[in-house]
């Protein structure tokens, strides 16, 4: 009955011997990882905002035919796979565009085109290239992605010389992305996108206090312009800045 009695005992303090050294070496797996988890991020902090630009859309801008723009959006991280896209523009007549009498658009012999445009985007990466086991590569924006990115655009084409007339574009649209980033390194990349998306397009011309719709005909475009769907395709040079 005794010796019966002494081997339960003894299963059990073997069976918290086992509990305690499983437990103990739990604790020191955590311990060894968080150490090297604390050096890279000492040694090699991931950046978390981007600038991007595209040189091209300086002779082709928002506003066909007419426009370039100086453009600049800065990529946000915000987690692993989230992103947020803000940018600003300049919108100016293409450095290519004539001033003569062939040009439609052409008030006087010397005209302006000058306006803004606001973009946002939200951009979720499904599939990352990047090294999942250091903290410095995890978060750079490397992959596939889906995106939804809205935009608004405003410029006024007028004579030099005289207030009056002039022409208005305003352009809103909001489209559904799907692209591909490569970041060489978390410096410099390459981004490259496509979709589909609503747009919603007025070109007005202003005489004083009064306000004229005008047809796209009227200024060289094709009736397309004002159709309401938008095809977006495009690329962007992609650096990283802290």
């Amino acid at each position: 009955m005794a010796a019966s009695a002494q081997r339960p005992s003894q299963d059990l303090r073997h069976r918290n011997m086992r509990l305690g050294l499983l437990v103990y070496m739990v604790i020191l797996s955590a311990c060894i990882q968080a150490q090297n988890l604390g050096q890279v991020e000492l040694d090699e902090a991931p950046k978390t905002v981007y600038f991007k630009t595209n040189p091209l859309s300086l002779l082709f801008g928002t506003f066909p035919l007419y426009s370039g723009e100086l453009k600049g959006l800065a990529e946000i991280v915000i987690s692993e796979r989230v992103t947020y896209n803000l940018g600003a523009s300049l919108i100016f007549k293409a450095p290519w565009v004539d001033n003569g009498l062939g040009f439609p658009l052409a008030i006087g012999q010397d005209n302006s085109l000058w306006g803004y445009r606001f973009q946002g985007e939200f951009r979720y990466y499904y599939l990352k290239f990047t090294n999942q086991n250091r903290v410095s590569k995890l978060f750079i924006p490397n992959g596939l992605y889906a995106s939804i990115h809205g935009s608004y655009a405003t410029a006024t084409f007028r004579d030099k010389t005289i207030r009056f007339p002039s022409v208005e574009f305003v352009q809103v649209d909001v489209n559904a992305l799907a692209g591909m980033q490569l970041m060489i390194s978390d410096a410099l990349g390459l981004d490259v996108y496509m979709g589909l998306g609503y747009k919603n397009y007025a070109i007005s011309r202003v005489v004083g206090a009064n306000r004229t719709i005008v047809t796209p005909f009227e200024i060289g475009y094709f009736n397309s312009y004002y159709w309401p769907i938008k095809f977006k395709l495009g690329t962007s040079l992609v650096f990283g800045l802290f």
